[in-house]
């Protein structure tokens, strides 16, 4: 079968998004279809070889990118046309180039989706499918939920609104969808009714196939050991995602420093990965608290690598807030986790359950209850030879059932 895939990313950073296109590409590519890739790559070194490239060489920043879907949130698509004509030339001319002008096109992320409501208007393209992984309505609401000042909760309520917007535009006006749970299909065709009924495949946020062949770097591991002053006997807890409001962040810091007062050791320590909005209060939060001298803050670190500093440790947490989104769906942190050989502590998320069934790939705790989180990284802690040996198939199990390998028949259909 042939796929023709776009996105306007370039893929000069590593994220859950990009990490996600590679999943699919190459999932499809290995077993044999035709796979060409519009897109802003120029390094195709972590792509199937079999897949073949069509160069955009057009990108926006990420002001364009707001500004374009901020104003097609309230505009029709041929004023964007104009306002965008440059690019849309360049776009029109790429799909002539490969050949796939009257063909139905994949598009991945929230910019691309976009995009692809625009040039179906504009009869470049004659039918698109979204590839939905993500819900910006739900982000906005949430962060005017934890909003105290009535300017901060205008504007989340400006943006929602134009989310809502540009959500119905794109969504109703597509010709199929890939959902990342049945939880987001539904949540969208109760959102948007015009989206029952359109050709949908469920996929979700897995891991790439190759993501199993990760060996851990020793003499990283003994580097990153040395430079942290993490030593043999040290109990390592460990987080890396992004900073937000969601995140809990804030949550796990604050069990952290209970563990600490309780067992009264200096051989507990936290590694924490990651950058966002809360930053800044995280590092804040461990020094009022007198902890920072054992709490490791790193800002990030390459994908590649992230096998290797996750061995450093014990227990990896998501401490993750409860939160609409993560009803939906499962975060990719999670089954990175998974594949770690160390214990892994998740919040019990519906959507988390369908995976961890009577909790037998990790543990979990109450989402937003520090209570719950508290008692299982106490547990983690008081029992952990007991747990390694009840969850010592987790990553043989993940490697076999939750790859792209696995999934990626759905799209056959």
């Amino acid at each position: 079968m042939q796929f023709v895939f776009f996105s306007m990313r370039n893929f000069k950073r590593d994220g859950g998004g990009s990490i996600r296109m590679y999943g699919v590409l190459n999932a499809l590519a290995a077993q044999g279809n035709e796979v060409l890739f519009i897109s802003n790559a120029e390094d195709y070194s972590k792509f199937h070889p079999g897949i073949k490239h069509y160069f955009i060489d057009y990108e926006l920043t990420p002001a364009d990118k707001r500004k374009f879907q901020g104003l097609l949130s309230f505009f029709p698509a041929f004023v964007l046309c104009f306002l965008y004509k440059s690019m849309f030339v360049a776009l029109e001319n790429i799909f002539k180039e490969a050949g796939c002008l009257n063909q139905k096109i994949y598009f991945f992320e929230y910019l691309d989706n976009s995009i692809a409501y625009v040039l179906k208007k504009k009869k470049i393209i004659p039918a698109y499918v979204n590839d939905i992984h993500g819900v910006a309505t739900i982000e906005f609401e949430y962060q005017k939920s934890q909003e105290k000042g009535l300017l901060k909760k205008a504007i989340y309520s400006l943006k929602f609104l134009m989310a809502d917007l540009l959500d119905r535009k794109v969504f109703e006006n597509g010709d199929g969808f890939i959902f990342a749970s049945s939880a987001m299909k539904i949540y969208y065709e109760t959102a948007y009714p015009k989206v029952k009924n359109k050709q949908y495949h469920i996929l979700p946020n897995l891991l790439m196939d190759d993501a199993c062949r990760n060996v851990v770097d020793e003499k990283l591991k003994h580097s990153l050991k040395a430079e942290y002053a993490i030593e043999e006997d040290d109990f390592v807890f460990f987080f890396a995602g992004g900073y937000k409001p969601t995140a809990g962040v804030e949550d796990l810091i604050s069990v952290f420093k209970e563990l600490i007062d309780r067992y009264r050791t200096q051989k507990l320590k936290l590694v924490l990965i990651g950058h966002g909005p809360s930053y800044k209060n995280c590092v804040a939060l461990a020094a009022d608290l007198g902890i920072d001298d054992q709490i490791v803050f790193i800002e990030k670190t390459p994908y590649s690598q992230l096998l290797t500093y996750q061995s450093i440790a014990n227990v990896i947490v998501n401490p993750d807030r409860q939160n609409a989104f993560s009803e939906l769906i499962v975060h990719l942190k999670y089954f990175d986790a998974l594949i770690s050989d160390c214990l892994v502590i998740n919040g019990e998320f519906p959507s988390v359950k369908e995976i961890n069934k009577d909790r037998e790939l990790s543990m979990s705790f109450i989402p937003s209850s520090t209570e719950s989180l508290y008692d299982a990284v106490e547990k983690s802690y008081l029992n952990y030879a007991a747990l390694k040996e009840k969850y010592q198939n987790t990553r043989k199990y993940t490697c076999e059932n939750l790859t792209y390998k696995s999934y990626i028949h759905e799209l056959y259909n």
